[in-house]
């Protein structure tokens, strides 16, 4: 996920308590990172995407 102000940091919590791999990441690297595959659309599934990709 990308770090949201603070609104991450409950979701984040619980997925690490229910013992989820939790990736916190500065959403302006996501985006460098997305404009550099040429991903242009912002959707909720784009925006899934570009992190998958940025993590891998």
């Amino acid at each position: 996920m990308d770090a949201s102000g603070r609104y991450h940091q409950m979701l984040a919590g619980l997925a690490y308590a229910a013992g989820l791999q939790v990736f916190v990441l500065n959403a302006r690297d996501v985006q460098f990172c997305a404009n550099a595959l040429d991903a242009r659309a912002k959707t909720d599934r784009g925006d899934a995407q570009a992190i998958a990709g940025y993590v891998a």
